[in-house]
């Protein structure tokens, strides 16, 4: 006669029937964190700018005296350069280019009453357009005298931007002061008289806003 042995249920903690719920619910496992996990597939961002080198040429007056059409001051001792956005879409995490516009800078030469300066900047492959801004000191420091924006199309072994006077790119100058001047100054108590009366903005170095530019 053969007698069966019945056994008996093993019994398990409620402590560890709670963490295997938790476990399981997680979709994870013991000591790994849920989520996306650095260096492994399925997680994080869009992927980063693709970025080429961007040929920067800078075209300054150097005569110190009279008016210049558009608006790249004559005082400007730097600007800053930096990608704003590729295809309509912005851009973050690219750096400026910083580039130094005086006579004595590494990067430029005095060419026919004009100072030639030229650098090398970050963009995209697509249709870029570059934020630039001109300052009063050396490596972008001291008064904003103007602002802008350039455009350029750039293919995936760079591309070619201008600054100037002249197209394709024109600065918004900054005003600092207005002048204020009635021509003729004087008239006679009790008669009418025609005046004429100009208004000039001036930057923070003292240079003349002039031509079409805004400001």
């Amino acid at each position: 006669m053969i007698t069966a042995l019945r056994r008996r249920p093993r019994l398990t903690s409620l402590a560890a029937v709670v963490a295997l719920a938790i476990s399981q619910g997680c979709g994870g496992s013991f000591n790994t964190p849920s989520g996306p996990v650095v260096g492994s597939p399925g997680g994080g961002g869009p992927p980063p700018t693709k970025l080429v080198g961007v040929n920067v040429t800078v075209t300054l007056p150097v005569i110190k005296g009279g008016s210049r059409p558009d608006y790249l001051s004559k005082n400007t001792e730097s600007l800053a350069i930096q990608l704003e956005r590729v295809n309509g879409q912005g851009v973050t995490g690219v750096n400026p280019t910083i580039l130094n516009t005086l006579p004595k800078s590494h990067d430029c030469s005095a060419q026919a009453q004009r100072l030639i300066c030229k650098a090398t900047a970050k963009g995209s492959p697509g249709d870029d357009v570059f934020a630039v801004t001109a300052y009063a000191g050396t490596g972008a420091t001291g008064a904003v005298l103007s602002a802008g924006t350039a455009a350029a199309k750039i293919t995936g072994n760079g591309g070619n931007v201008g600054i100037s006077n002249r197209l394709p790119l024109t600065l918004d100058g900054i005003i600092a002061t207005l002048h204020l001047a009635v021509n003729p100054n004087t008239s006679k108590r009790g008669q009418k008289t025609t005046a004429k009366v100009s208004l000039n903005a001036f930057d923070a170095s003292g240079a003349q806003i002039v031509g079409p530019s805004d400001y």
